[in-house]
């Protein structure tokens, strides 16, 4: 398996920058909205709670969290026994 993932990364330069932009999303993305999430129920101020819902309501969040999701995540198959 990693034979082949090698193979097509090497013969596909530009995949590796997919793969590297996927990777970053994931890392960045879902850590940041975690640890903003938190802070604002944390904090006293009911003024951020709104913004932040206001932001994770919109269109473009739930589309860059969709194609995050979809792109950066890998599903491999169940193992049958």
């Amino acid at each position: 398996m990693i034979d082949q993932v090698t193979f097509l990364l090497q013969q596909y330069p530009w995949l590796q920058h997919v793969v590297a932009v996927m990777v970053l999303c994931r890392i960045v993305f879902k850590p940041v909205f975690a640890i903003l999430g938190r802070y604002v129920e944390l904090t006293l101020e009911e003024d951020d709670d709104k913004k932040l819902h206001k932001i994770m309501k919109s269109k473009a969040y739930k589309m860059t969290a969709f194609i995050v999701d979809m792109l950066a995540s890998v599903k491999l198959p169940k193992i049958k026994k």
